[in-house]
């Protein structure tokens, strides 16, 4: 009853920011301390829905590309323009806490891919990763398990052939460097941390 309410006041003085992945949860039941240490980490806030980013134009020299984004009934949208076509899309995920800046993701056709733009805290839109020097510009750099390595927990995000099929991704949680919540529950212990490697 005690650990309960403990439990449960930790939760009301440290609210998920987002969605708190469920193992966070459930390890704050045996150790809140760590679990309030890790919701002001980055690595809580390292992949989610789009949060901070302002409204802004990118006009890119190498491709002719015009790219706006947007807040749009509540969603982050973004409008790429270029040798007369354009398309928009959905920013979806936000990749990155936001100390320096964040990339975004698009869900398409069952593929998650960099949006072409992303947003850096000190000077604002910019054209993102990778599409630097593309003489076109397009919603084309899909984002592996291995790209989603460092920003997620990506086992199960992927079907043969790269297809997404996750609901939701979730931001690094305790799993990562203490494995799978369940074993823990099964045959609690105070063992080493995970080695990690990156697949």
């Amino acid at each position: 009853m005690q650990l309960r309410f403990v439990y449960l006041a930790v939760l009301a003085f440290f609210p998920p920011a987002g969605d708190l992945q469920s193992a966070a949860l459930v390890c704050a039941r045996c150790h809140p301390a760590e679990t309030r240490t890790y919701q002001m980490t980055a690595m809580s806030r390292s992949i989610g829905p789009p949060g901070h980013a302002a409204s802004g134009d990118v006009e890119d020299q190498e491709s002719g590309a015009q790219i706006h984004t947007e807040w749009r009934s509540g969603k982050l949208v973004q409008h790429l323009s270029e040798d007369g076509l354009s398309a928009e899309y959905e920013l979806r995920y936000q990749i990155g806490a936001g100390r320096v800046g964040s990339s975004y993701a698009v869900v398409a056709r069952d593929f998650l891919l960099e949006a072409p733009a992303s947003y850096y805290k000190r000077y604002g839109w910019d054209v993102s990763p990778g599409y630097g020097g593309s003489v076109l510009l397009d919603v084309n750099r899909v984002l592996t398990e291995r790209c989603l390595f460092c920003h997620s927990n990506p086992p199960g995000v992927y079907r043969e052939g790269g297809r997404f099929v996750a609901d939701v991704l979730e931001p690094v949680s305790c799993e990562r460097c203490h494995g799978p919540t369940a074993d823990h529950l099964r045959q609690p212990s105070a063992g080493p941390l995970l080695q990690l490697r990156q697949r």
